[in-house]
């Protein structure tokens, strides 16, 4: 039996802050050699994470000063590299993303406060799956620190006998195996492995890159991301955008997109119909939405005549709703598994495509 570990309870970033400031304030302790030696390859490693000017360990000469909630930064911490002074900004996350400006703000304050430094080194820490948006933050002067280069650097240091991070790079490891092994079963045909949020993005992610036609496909909030994610009563559920016809209903646009969602916690497939407009408020955009939503379904009906995979029927819509099902398949391990849709539906993505494309609403 598993030995119980703090870390299967503290799961948050407030935890994570705890154990990050711990690590790195044995930069100051010499009588600790080889906790020493991990914190200043810890500091090493952040400011490598840098393209220019790779430094070692022994450049690390002291940690200065270390804070949590520094003006709300996740982790603050100043230390001597060579002959300069360096801040750190190190911006947590385990299973959220950035949202806002706070990526920049926090950016702004150190710049700016009364503590000087001769360099400034931002860091995106994150434990959870690395989504698109995630990525981005290079955008803002971030460098990336992600779980399999945070499992590398603890696993060298798993001689040292101590529980605390003996725990935590136990819980560490065992998160990104987890993870792994969900993402290996949607290839091997698995289809309960869909309850995770990363697993459905890593299906549509693979999905998109296979699927090159879209019609001016950005998301419905505005955003370059025609791929994202969200819950619905705790369920998640992640989607692919791949049309927008602008200004269909007054000045709403109309999309087209996939959704990886559950049903009864049967994992499904569907094509759907969206617009952001209160069509119901008016019989004539009411009926126009459901006329498109009809053709919807008679454009797909002919890409897939010929098709292997086992569609039921989609959810009706009599009213107008905003948003409406062209198409729904249930996941499989055989006609309608992950590794058979990578394989066969970009053939019938790119002819729905280009059906919607010529086709006179």
């Amino acid at each position: 039996m598993k030995k119980p570990s703090l870390f299967d309870y503290a799961t948050s970033e407030l935890s994570q802050d705890a154990i990050l400031c711990w690590l790195l304030e044995w930069a100051k302790h010499d009588e600790y050699k080889e906790y020493q030696k991990l914190a200043k390859e810890l500091i090493a490693l952040m400011y490598n994470l840098q393209e220019k000017n790779k430094i070692s360990r022994d450049d690390v000469k002291n940690l200065i000063k270390i804070e949590r909630q520094y003006y709300n930064i996740d982790v603050y911490f100043q230390a001597k590299i060579i002959d300069k002074t360096v801040s750190f900004i190190i911006e947590d996350k385990t299973f959220t993303s950035h949202h806002s400006n706070q990526l920049e703000r926090y950016k702004d304050i150190v710049e700016q406060d009364e503590i000087k430094e001769d360099e400034i080194v931002p860091i995106y820490f994150k434990t959870g799956y690395i989504y698109e948006w995630d990525e981005d933050v290079v955008k803002h002067g971030y460098h990336v620190l992600n779980l399999k280069q945070w499992n590398i650097f603890l696993s060298k240091y798993a001689g040292i006998e101590n529980d605390i991070l003996e725990d935590y790079t136990s819980y560490i490891k065992g998160m990104l195996t987890s993870r792994d092994e969900e993402i290996n079963k949607l290839r091997l045909g698995d289809t309960e492995c869909f309850k995770y949020d990363y697993v459905q993005y890593e299906f549509l992610k693979q999905l998109k890159e296979k699927c090159g036609e879209c019609i001016g496909a950005i998301n419905t909030k505005g955003e370059p991301y025609n791929l994202y994610n969200g819950t619905s009563f705790g369920r998640p559920w992640t989607q692919y955008q791949f049309v927008k016809f602008e200004n269909v209903y007054n000045q709403s646009s109309e999309y087209v997109f996939y959704r990886v969602d559950s049903r009864k916690d049967r994992p499904y497939l569907s094509i759907r119909q969206y617009t952001d407009e209160k069509v119901k408020d008016s019989t004539e955009l009411k009926d126009k939405k459901l006329k498109r939503l009809k053709e919807y379904k008679f454009l797909f009906k002919a890409v897939c005549a010929e098709s292997l995979f086992e569609f039921e029927d989609p959810l009706n819509d009599w009213s107008g709703n905003k948003e409406s099902e062209i198409a729904v398949l249930f996941f499989n391990k055989d006609t309608n598994s992950a590794k058979e849709l990578w394989s066969k539906w970009p053939e019938l993505h790119n002819s729905f495509v280009d059906r919607i494309e010529n086709h006179a609403f």
